[in-house]
């Protein structure tokens, strides 16, 4: 049961969904019980994720120093992956200022999640040749029940 649980993608979803929900509570609680102003918040949020990334890219770089930039097609992939880091960064900034304006944060999470994977399984359908199945369907149709219970009683 618990072999090969460090090459499972179910894995590193739940270490990612614990990360990101004692993150998300955590920013909830400074905002509110510290009455930080959302600017001082930002930058220094901002910062924090800058600092703690360019320490991931020095780790990075030890482990996989004898690898990195030896396969000449990844240049040419360079400035979308930048870009994509540019749009994460967007999204995480204005995602911040919805948890500073909404006072139930997981009805942000509660909207923007399913919406998400709509716009994710469109996107995918229409250019990634994702299949459609009865499953899917019904998943749909569930998530979208649920993002009409949160909206009409928020």
């Amino acid at each position: 049961m618990f072999e090969n649980i460090n090459n499972r993608w179910e894995t590193f979803v739940v270490i990612a969904l614990i990360a990101f929900t004692v993150s998300v509570s955590l920013r909830k609680y400074i905002l509110i019980n510290n009455k930080c102003s959302y600017c001082d918040f930002i930058f220094i949020f901002t910062l924090g994720v800058g600092l703690f990334s360019l320490l991931a890219c020095c780790i990075i770089y030890s482990m996989y120093q004898k690898n990195l930039f030896k396969n000449k097609n990844n240049m040419k992939i360079i400035v979308p992956i930048l870009f994509t880091a540019f749009l994460m960064t967007l999204g995480m900034i204005f995602k911040n200022r919805g948890y500073y304006l909404v006072s139930n944060v997981a009805v942000l999470d509660g909207v923007m999640e399913p919406l998400k994977i709509l716009l994710l399984f469109i996107i995918s359908y229409l250019f990634l040749s994702a299949k459609i199945n009865l499953k899917l369907i019904i998943g749909i149709i569930l998530s979208l029940i649920g993002l009409n219970l949160i909206l009409n009683n928020q």
